[in-house]
């Protein structure tokens, strides 16, 4: 008898550790595949025309000076902080810029496996790492010098390491040091991620018990003694000028068009943002309506639930009365959508649960290839060199929005300032070349704002002047339809205007214009 109990007590852990290995194998798999989809064209788009140079120009600086300049770039230091010493040690190339958020982006897959682990099972883990390694809005965002990936990173490691410090046989002090490292860098990233994810975080820690709860208010309380030079960065920052100014109040179709990019990212494929939703929809209901006839426990959902919905409605509710609803500062609800979309489909039959995950993962990798092939959100790199080819000595460029006259500096030594480094008209901190005239947004970063008048380009493209025009955001909420109105309208009716086809971007180059008299 005894034999037989220790021969079943080794079946069982050899079937364990079995199961242990192809759990292993699966997820380094998965991670791999992740990895390889963020190298794929990494440096492929050109650095984009205001927020990525913005990085690099911060990383340029002296250490200290870096950290002085947070005062004007208190959003995502972490990143410009990471990146520091990697532009020293290798080079300032777009892979290498990008190079942090495609770590990052590789490590989430992982890490949602370890989450999903701790608060659904293993296999959901596996599911949504799965969803995750594929996903278009997490494959673009590691692939892109900003600190969403690291938002992304952080958010999932917070819930899974609060999992661990809540468990019953857990608890220990490392795990809440863990957790309270994991928060404190999603603020560092983006400073309002943990604030819509402490909510959420709730649903783990209140069935846990009061001795659960009180370690996590003190964990907490912990975090926001940590956060006090953020918060100092933050309102210095808010003095000079508001960052999120050109973000509007939210409406429900703003709650659509983040739903879109969590399925899409920026592949504008319409299609897979209703396909997914479609298939997530009916997952849901399918699993609503079998755990109401059999009164089955649905608590297991109840984090990946409030982990996806209670982000986005706090910042909805928040941005009702300080704008601040845009789609990447969502991002560390994205783990939370992915983990909710695969513990559903566990829930369903295993065929039905089967070809649901690998519907929306194939249409999932089906649109990371396409955005990582086919979108360019401009192109800059081909932009400054024609304008450099072209332009004269005595010729100016007109930019709209000043923010682009960084990525000038990248990508042509001419426009950098005397040290090297890519100079920022609002941190007045290098020369900026003679040959900008900067016409920026009412409420915007720095002034004049414009759109730019007719007595701005005639004076520049009169008398054998020409003026190269530069509009990236070209149609705005706050300037209008900048190409057609004011000084530009003019001069397409009194000058003469050639026109340069770029990707996203309108260049363009106006002469022989008429004098106008300077206005009173």
């Amino acid at each position: 008898m005894a034999t037989f109990a220790y021969s079943s007590e080794r079946a069982r852990r050899q079937g364990g550790a079995q199961i242990a290995r192809i759990e292993w194998a699966a997820v380094a798999a998965i991670t791999i595949a992740g990895i390889a989809l963020r190298i794929f064209h990494l440096g492929f788009h050109s650095l984009n025309g205001g927020d990525e140079p913005f990085s690099l120009a911060l990383a340029q600086r002296s250490f200290g000076h870096m950290f002085n300049l947070f005062g004007f770039e208190a959003n995502g230091t972490l990143y410009s902080i990471v990146l520091w010493p990697v532009i020293r040690i290798a080079n300032q190339s777009e892979a290498a810029i990008r190079s942090p958020a495609m770590v990052a982006g590789a490590l989430a897959v992982p890490a949602l496996w370890w989450a999903g682990r701790q608060l659904v099972n293993s296999w959901t883990g596996i599911a949504a790492a799965t969803l995750m390694a594929v996903n278009p809005m997490a494959t673009f965002h590691s692939q892109y010098a900003r600190p969403f990936a690291f938002v992304m990173l952080f958010s999932t490691l917070s819930f899974a390491t609060l999992a661990m410090a809540t468990a019953e046989d857990g608890g220990r002090r490392k795990w809440w040091v863990l957790y309270g490292a994991s928060m404190a860098a999603a603020a560092y990233s983006n400073s309002l991620t943990p604030v819509f994810l402490v909510p959420a975080q709730a649903v783990v820690v209140v069935p846990r018990g009061r001795a659960a709860l009180r370690a996590w208010i003190w964990s907490l309380v912990a975090l926001a003694i940590v956060c006090v030079p953020l918060l100092v960065a933050l309102i210095i920052e808010r003095s000079r000028r508001n960052p999120l100014y050109w973000l509007t109040h939210p409406g429900p179709g703003d709650i659509v068009d983040a739903a879109t990019e969590f399925t899409t990212g920026l592949s504008n494929l319409i299609w897979i943002y209703k396909l997914t939703a479609l298939v997530t929809l009916g997952m849901g209901a399918f699993v609503a309506v079998r755990a109401w006839r059999s009164r089955e426990n649905l608590s297991p959902l109840a984090v990946p639930l409030a982990w996806t919905v209670l982000p986005v409605a706090g910042l909805f509710v928040f941005s009702q009365i300080s704008p601040a609803f845009h789609e990447p500062y969502l991002i560390g609800a994205l783990p939370g959508a992915l983990l909710l979309i695969a513990a559903l489909a566990m829930r369903l039959p295993r065929p039905a649960g089967l070809a649901a995950l690998g519907l929306i993962a194939a249409v999932g990798l089906f649109a990371s290839i396409h955005q990582a092939t086919r979108q360019v959100d401009e192109n800059w790199r081909g932009a400054v060199s024609w304008v450099a080819q072209e332009k004269r000595p005595n010729d100016r460029i007109l930019i709209d929005v000043p923010n682009n006259i960084p990525v000038f500096g990248y990508y042509n030594a001419r426009w950098r300032a005397p040290d090297g480094n890519m100079p920022v008209l609002e941190w007045k901190d290098e020369p900026i070349s003679k040959d900008f005239i900067p016409v920026d947004d009412p409420g915007g970063y720095t002034g004049p704002t414009g759109p730019p008048s007719k007595q701005l380009v005639a004076r520049n493209a009169t008398g054998g002047k020409r003026l190269f025009v530069v509009l990236s955001e070209y149609v705005q909420r706050l300037q209008g339809d900048v190409p057609n109105e004011a000084g530009l309208a003019w001069a397409k009716a009194n000058c003469q205007v050639t026109r340069h086809p770029e990707k996203n971007i309108i260049l363009m180059v106006v002469s022989g214009c008429p004098s106008v008299p300077s206005r009173g």
